[in-house]
């Protein structure tokens, strides 16, 4: 089908660093930024894991899954990280429930390998990066 075509050059492989039956690394660090630096689409949700963004190599793309709960319908942490990061291009996922559906995890992992195909400029643009909640928060400051 369609969606199978906008994903047919992209391979998805779930990484956990150490501690569980996903560990390709045996916890070795060294190994660890050898793949963070060949991956040209992270995906992560707060929490240690998103903070190998800073190891992505030029161009790639860093998805930023979010939290669900409290006042805000989604909560991002660690978006200073991607800001910061003018060599890199982030994403923020907008669903609102507690549970991503897989659905939505493949949508923004096709959009965001357009935005490799599109090759766009280094480095970004500042408040490019930031999500939605810090935009907002920004604007309001202003």
């Amino acid at each position: 089908a369609k969606e199978d075509e906008d994903l047919a050059n992209v391979m998805l492989e779930r990484i956990a660093w150490s501690g569980s039956r996903f560990s390709q690394t045996g916890g070795d660090f060294y190994e660890q930024l050898k793949i963070v630096r060949d991956t040209d689409i992270h995906i992560s949700g707060p929490g240690t894991g998103m903070m190998y963004q800073t190891f992505l190599a030029d161009g790639a793309v860093h998805i930023n899954l979010g939290s669900a709960g409290g006042e805000c319908p989604r909560r991002y942490m660690e978006e200073y990280m991607a800001e910061g990061a003018p060599y890199l291009h982030a994403m923020y996922n907008l669903y609102p429930g507690k549970d991503i559906p897989l659905s939505v995890v493949l949508e923004l992992t096709k959009m965001a390998y357009k935005l490799l195909e599109e090759n766009r400029p280094l480095p970004v643009p500042p408040s490019q990066s930031l999500s939605p909640v810090a935009l907002v928060f920004m604007a309001y400051m202003r």
